[in-house]
């Protein structure tokens, strides 16, 4: 279990990597964007490549998807959990 000054340490950290509302929600508003776009890019391929390259393709957005969630989208909501769209909850 981590010790009282590691947690200390960690509260600070938080408080500093805060966000304002307003950048917050335009970069909300990115990442959706930005992640119906990269699907609509799926679909795409799908749609004119063989199937070796759609699943390569594929897999390469998946990998950037998995990137913006994880690193972007979801520290944001947790910091700013009225951002997050329905479609995410």
């Amino acid at each position: 279990m981590p010790d009282e000054e590691w947690l200390s340490s960690w509260d600070v950290l938080k408080e500093v990597t805060t966000m304002t509302n307003t950048t917050a929600k335009a970069i909300s508003e990115l990442m959706v964007s930005m992640g119906a776009q990269l699907n609509e890019s799926i679909r795409l391929v799908q749609s004119t490549e063989d199937d070796a390259e759609f699943k390569r393709y594929r897999d390469s957005v998946s990998k950037l998807m998995t990137t913006m969630l994880l690193e972007i989208m979801n520290p944001l909501y947790a910091e700013h959990p009225e951002l997050k769209p329905p479609e995410l909850r």
